[in-house]
């Protein structure tokens, strides 16, 4: 669990828990494989620890010794397969759940692949996201944040999930290379279709394509982070993404992200370089 302790997303949901602005509800978004569900239980495990003060569960405490093998203390787990539609009925039993009353009083709701919600279900989860209870926390685990209606959308402030493998910032190189790659950023997140296609053609050609698209979901998750507050800008690297922060909108960076990702997975299968990425360029 040192890998989770260590990671942005739980200092910085950590300290919003510690200074009393921990949101009632969160989305946590990102490719398969990045640990989403994993982490939401630890966190929960983490709230629901009854000497939490030094930021980890104590894994002494009552609560702590019976959360274990996926079953967490006063947290409503629903983690349905992949393909299942989570219906209007889940839902209301969740309800069910959160009104009643709990020993410590915080009540955690993990629901896992929440872009299954059938239309049913979204509006009665929207209602409980709009009159949460007191000391309740929901979490909606997602590989797919763009299924997620907009009302959901919100109200639940989104926290990204990078694969395990993804390296940090300062991995990249130097500062030439860093501003180098910002540029083709700024193409992938433009508008202009000439530009884009001179760009494909390039990646199509090299070799090192696959680490190049590696990069930019680097760069581009860094930029997520400092834009959601999860990370602060720091040493003369950041004034090279300003441009970007600056430039484009939270949704259209996710936006890229996703489809890099997508992009990311399909270069190891035998489809075309130059279509695979004239079709990343003209999808975004």
């Amino acid at each position: 669990m040192q890998s989770i302790l260590d990671s942005k997303n739980f200092v910085y949901l950590r300290n919003a828990f510690a200074s009393d602005n921990l949101h009632h509800s969160y989305i946590f978004y990102g490719e398969k494989g990045a640990g989403k569900f994993e982490f939401a239980l630890y966190f929960a495990r983490f709230l629901q620890c009854e000497n939490n003060k030094k930021g980890i569960p104590c894994e002494k405490c009552k609560n702590c010794k019976v959360s274990k093998d996926g079953f967490v203390a006063n947290t409503y787990i629903l983690n349905k397969e992949k393909s299942e539609s989570i219906t209007i009925g889940d839902i209301r039993e969740l309800q069910k759940w959160e009104e009643l009353t709990v020993a410590g009083g915080r009540k955690v709701f993990i629901i896992n692949y929440a872009h299954n919600l059938t239309p049913e279900a979204r509006e009665a989860l929207l209602k409980t996201l709009e009159e949460p209870s007191k000391k309740s926390l929901i979490i909606l685990i997602t590989e797919e944040k763009k299924y997620l209606p907009k009302t959901i959308l919100s109200r639940c402030p989104a926290v990204f999930f990078p694969k395990k493998n993804e390296a940090d910032l300062e991995q990249l190189g130097n500062k030439e290379y860093l501003a180098e790659m910002v540029n083709q950023l700024e193409i992938l997140l433009g508008d202009k279709v000439f530009e884009k296609m001179i760009l494909a053609k390039e990646l199509s050609d090299k070799k090192d394509a696959k680490e190049r698209v590696e990069e930019w979901i680097i760069v581009l998750h860094h930029i997520l982070e400092t834009m959601s507050g999860i990370a602060k800008p720091e040493g003369n690297d950041s004034k090279i993404l300003e441009s970007l922060e600056k430039k484009f909108t939270y949704d259209k960076i996710v936006e890229v992200l996703d489809a890099a990702n997508k992009t990311l997975n399909l270069l190891d299968t035998n489809v075309s370089k130059r279509v695979l990425f004239e079709d990343f360029m003209l999808g975004i």
